[in-house]
């Protein structure tokens, strides 16, 4: 881990294990401007063979003047998709 007052950056190795046999090293970067934050992310395939690979963020969402209790997120989506974890975990 590298940090300093307005920036870190954290990462880990994924080694090869069963479900997902590749090797993969990821290191993200969350640096603090005037301008407001990044988040930068450097991924490195240290395997032969190419690997599936998707990278997202989670933003906090401002509820502007109000409070968060008086908010309402909407999502207009089309279609759902459950992971077998989750959801076996839910219905225990």
């Amino acid at each position: 881990m590298d940090q300093s007052s307005s920036r870190v950056v954290v990462g880990a190795r994924i080694h090869p294990r069963s479900g997902y046999p590749y090797d993969l090293a990821v290191e993200i970067a969350y640096a603090l401007t005037e301008d407001g934050l990044t988040v930068t992310t450097h991924a490195v395939n240290r395997g032969d063979a190419d690997l599936p690979f998707a990278s997202g963020q989670h933003p906090y969402l401002s509820p502007g003047t109000g409070t968060i209790d008086d908010c309402e997120l909407v999502v207009p989506a089309r279609a759902r998709l459950v992971n077998d974890e989750a959801h076996a975990a839910h219905r225990q």
